[in-house]
C-alpha cells in the first residue's frame, strides 16, 4: 500500500474520534469547546470570527481536515525534498495559536 494511501486512511479513521471529542467538549452548548478548538482550529476560527456559530461549512471542513492532512503528509514520501509534511503541521499550529489567543464571545 502506498504511503499516501496509508496517511489518508489514517486521517479518515481519526476523523470520527476527533469529531466525537470536539462535540463532547461543546457540552450541548455549555462546554468550553477546547477540544474542538485544538483539533479543528481552522474551522473553529471561521466559526468564531465569521459566523459566531458552527455552520455546515465548518462541519464539512472539519470532516475533511485530517484526510487532507494525511494526503499532504503522504505526498511528502513521493516528493524529492520530502518537506510537505510541514504544511499541515504549520497550518494547524498557526491556526491553533490564533483560535486560542483571539478573544471570542461565541465559544468561551
Amino acid at each position: 500500500m502506498k504511503a499516501k494511501t496509508v496517511w489518508i486512511l489514517a486521517g479518515v479513521i481519526f476523523t470520527p474520534l476527533a469529531l466525537l471529542l470536539a462535540v463532547a467538549s461543546g457540552g450541548m452548548g455549555h462546554g468550553d469547546y477546547l477540544a474542538a478548538r485544538l483539533l479543528f482550529p481552522g474551522p473553529m476560527l471561521i466559526s468564531i470570527h465569521l459566523f459566531g456559530q458552527i455552520t455546515p461549512l465548518e462541519l464539512v471542513l472539519a470532516a475533511a481536515q485530517f484526510p487532507v492532512y494525511g494526503w499532504l503528509i503522504g505526498r511528502s514520501y513521493e516528493s524529492p525534498n520530502g518537506k510537505q509534511w510541514l504544511i499541515p503541521i504549520a497550518f494547524h499550529a498557526l491556526t491553533t495559536v490564533l483560535v486560542l489567543a483571539l478573544p471570542n464571545e461565541s465559544f468561551s
